[in-house]
């Protein structure tokens, strides 16, 4: 008597033979290389600059004040203001859409 198989079924996940233990090494060898390509360090590299940059920018701000935004006049104030209750209005007006309507 024979079995008949599915010929629609999906082959198994893991195949026969793989244990949970070689399974984990096989993962966690491609992860956890001890050299990066270069492309990772490329990319890193570039992480870090721009971090470098935004440190910079925000230790002039806090060292010169609002001033290096071209804001040196009390009129111009104004602009900075309005566009910090503008992304307020927005982020409380978001809050009230999700409270009523998720």
């Amino acid at each position: 008597m024979t079995v008949a198989t599915d010929p629609l079924a999906e082959p198994p996940v893991i195949e026969p033979g793989v244990s949970l233990d070689s399974l984990s090494q096989q993962i966690s060898s491609r992860v956890l290389r001890s050299e990066m390509p270069l492309w990772w360090w490329i990319g890193f590299g570039i992480g870090v600059a721009l971090l470098l940059v935004l440190v910079i920018a925000v230790s002039w701000l806090f060292a010169n004040g609002v001033g290096v935004w071209g804001i040196d006049i009390p009129v111009a104030w104004g602009l900075a203001i309005a566009e910090y209750v503008w992304w307020i209005r927005w982020r409380a007006a978001a809050q009230s859409y999700r409270r009523y309507f998720i």
